[in-house]
């Protein structure tokens, strides 16, 4: 019999599907919380230490979570379980534009990009219009081609070799 004590769990709370920028695919990925624990007479009466992640099942790659896009999370993973059936590609590609916009909002605008540029039934828009500092994505100007960085999923010219936002550096081809 166990008085008290403590611990630490790891608890698979759903799935969803996501593009990931390691595997440079939309899979599946897992809701996982790992947290310390105390425990009295073998009940639980407290977490400690609580991580949230979003971790892709293929490369094992993930994401902190906060409380709100956890939250989100959780609703998205109960609604894709109720989802009859095999989904469609415009299923998956709607589910993972969906996710972007609920969990990643900075991610949301390159990730659309991304994923419609696959679909050529739409036209693309010439420029991205999210702030007015020089910084952000609003600086490419119009006409130029884009790529997504694989590390941070911001826009950048199709011609650097590195991303202006984290310093990632691209393959010479």
């Amino acid at each position: 019999m166990i008085f008290g004590g403590y611990g630490r769990k790891t608890k698979d709370r759903g799935e969803l599907i996501y593009l990931c920028f390691e595997c440079k695919d939309v899979t599946s990925h897992r809701l996982m919380e790992n947290y310390k624990y105390e425990h009295l007479y073998g009940v639980r009466v407290a977490k400690h230490g609580t991580h949230r992640m979003l971790v892709c099942s293929r490369c094992q790659r993930g994401w902190d979570l906060d409380k709100a896009q956890w939250n989100e999370g959780k609703a998205l993973a109960k609604q894709l379980q109720g989802m009859p059936g095999e989904l469609t590609d415009e299923q998956v590609i709607d589910f993972c534009l969906q996710v972007a916009d609920a969990m990643f909002p900075d991610q949301a605008v390159a990730l659309r990009a991304l994923l419609e540029d696959d679909d050529d039934d739409e036209p693309q828009p010439d420029t991205v219009n999210e702030s007015e500092d020089s910084d952000g994505p609003s600086a490419i100007a119009s006409g130029d081609d884009l790529k997504v960085c694989p590390d941070c999923a911001e826009l950048v010219k199709a011609a650097a070799r590195k991303c202006r936002f984290c310093g990632y550096r691209f393959d010479e081809a």
